[in-house]
């Protein structure tokens, strides 16, 4: 995607026709008509703001100069191949600026099309971001991030997906779109679109199995095993389709290269699915929470919460252990030393089979902003992280950049992305209750942990995820 900050002509200052608004709605293919979400914004409205898309080969959408970008549009601009945004100032770092008064014309429109014909291609499937709000959709955004900033000259990086949102929708439709995302869009659209944008190399960041025509190489980002090593952890539509994903990588040379975020995948992969370690490369995630864009009190308060509190981040699922907190809690009542609460950020509490209810002390607060997050990892006694298997670990990696006291297993990747910072405990009640008993009642241990994960978490930065990710595209074409 080329993102052009200059000023746009006010010659594109006529509203849309009638066929110019449905054309420019269905591209950006949201809002839709059926969202349950009410406070979706009318999408005949946003169709109306804004010009057709000018006459050529590619995706455009040019949007009035004498108007603000919504928040909106700017969101979904990431989908077209040149997008026209007005009074940015000055162009971004590694994107062709739009021809001056010396190269208006013909000729300039050449040196620009030569200048592009020279970068390499490459398709990133960004599908995630309309799924999930999960670590993967954070992963991609970051990696997106550090492509942005790197600004390699040689690369042109175009995102690849059906740009449509699977939030806000109750099933069966949200099922529905899944099934047409996995079974029609990916097998059979994708690959048009493929060959009509000239694309060098395709870069999965997820499962979906995109099909890709003959001579585009292939990238995957692997993240975990997961599937292999807990399948109950899945539903029964995402165990079937990751498990037959898995098995096309385990059985072929389909993809040139793949790259785990994290060593220890990267070992996963060679000793689960037979990889060749030379196909494999790591490029480790980061943390893109802002400390200086933390939720104010007085939002906190009016989710009720606490003045102290153990902090939980993640979705609630059976690996990420549950039950090992509710243990530990029950633990503590018996022998009458009342913890500080608990609160959960994550999706909606359903219960995990066989774990009970949750304890009295705990507080769900669901899916939160990043904002209330943020300050959330800011004040909390500590993050409390049982989890049993991890590709990487993000919520360790972010309380250690925000300054919350960590507190996990040595299990899976967690070492890794937590070296010496965290309190390990064994995964046991007995060793959790010690662990979290000592960091509530020791302001200076709370303090050396926090500088600890402070220094430990700056060796991680999207910018040399990005950097390591395009030597892997160069390395396969």
């Amino acid at each position: 995607m080329g993102l052009r900050d200059a000023q746009l002509p006010q010659r594109h200052s006529q509203p849309a026709d009638h066929a110019g608004r449905r054309r420019i709605v269905r591209r950006l293919r949201v809002p839709d008509l059926d969202r349950t979400d009410a406070l979706a914004p009318d999408p005949r409205g946003l169709a109306r703001r804004a010009v057709p898309p000018r006459a050529s080969g590619h995706d455009q959408l040019v949007y009035h100069a004498d108007r603000p970008v919504p928040d909106d549009l700017r969101r979904h601009a990431d989908q077209f191949s040149d997008v026209f945004l007005p009074g940015h100032g000055a162009r971004r770092a590694g994107v062709e600026p739009r021809a001056g008064p010396g190269e208006s014309g013909r000729g300039g429109g050449r040196r620009r099309a030569a200048g592009m014909r020279s970068r390499m291609r490459v398709a990133l499937d960004t599908n995630c971001l309309y799924v999930t709000r999960a670590g993967v959709a954070r992963y991609v955004r970051g990696l997106q991030t550090g492509l942005r900033e790197l600004a390699a000259p040689d690369l042109d990086i175009r995102p690849l997906a059906w740009p449509v949102e699977n939030f806000g929708y109750r099933q069966p439709v949200r099922a529905l779109k899944t099934a047409w995302r996995e079974l029609v869009w990916a097998p059979l659209a994708a690959p048009r679109r493929l060959r009509r944008e000239g694309a060098q190399v395709l870069h999965h960041t997820s499962a979906l199995a995109i099909g890709a025509p003959p001579g585009v190489a292939r990238v995957l980002t692997l993240y975990d095993l997961a599937m292999l090593r807990e399948p109950r952890r899945f539903r029964r539509w995402h165990r079937w389709s990751r498990r037959r994903f898995l098995r096309s990588l385990a059985g072929s040379g389909r993809f040139a290269r793949v790259i785990c975020i994290s060593r220890f995948t990267a070992d996963e992969a060679v000793a689960l699915l037979g990889l060749d370690p030379r196909r494999l490369e790591v490029a480790h995630g980061a943390c893109d929470l802002d400390p200086a864009a933390a939720a104010d009190s007085a939002e906190l308060a009016g989710l009720g919460v606490p003045d102290e509190f153990f902090l939980f981040v993640g979705s609630l699922e059976p690996g990420k252990n549950l039950a090992l907190l509710r243990q530990t809690y029950a633990l503590a009542d018996a022998a009458g030393a009342a913890l500080p609460p608990l609160l959960i950020v994550g999706q909606r509490w359903r219960g995990v089979a066989g774990e009970g209810a949750p304890h009295p002390a705990w507080r769900y607060l669901g899916r939160q902003s990043d904002a209330v997050l943020t300050a959330l990892y800011q004040r909390a006694l500590a993050l409390a992280f049982p989890s049993r298997y991890e590709g990487f670990g993000l919520p360790v990696l972010e309380a250690m950049s925000l300054g919350c006291p960590v507190i996990c297993s040595r299990v899976a990747s967690l070492p890794e992305v937590g070296g010496e910072a965290p309190w390990y405990a064994e995964a046991t009640p007995a060793a959790y209750l010690a662990a979290l008993r000592a960091v509530a009642g020791d302001a200076r241990l709370r303090a050396e942990l926090s500088a600890q994960g402070r220094a430990q978490s700056r060796r991680f930065s999207w910018r040399e995820c990005a950097r390591v990710t395009a030597d892997v595209y160069r390395s396969v074409v």
